[in-house]
């Protein structure tokens, strides 16, 4: 195990970016949300590419 400190900075960054952009799109189809329910969209499409994006490609040979 290496340290990953970059890489979970850059994953928190790109969550950070999503979960915005959600909140921004959200609140452009939905007038008022529920601040729970918008909260918790954000921060799962946040994790979600976050972690999509900042994993590293493990190969595997056959």
């Amino acid at each position: 195990m290496g340290n990953n400190l970059g890489g979970a900075m850059f994953a928190g960054v790109i969550g950070g970016i999503i979960s915005v952009a959600c909140w921004y799109v959200l609140n452009m189809i939905v007038p008022e949300p529920n601040v729970y329910v918008a909260v918790g969209l954000a921060g799962f499409f946040g994790s979600l590419f976050a972690n999509l994006f900042a994993s590293k490609a493990e190969k595997v040979e056959a």
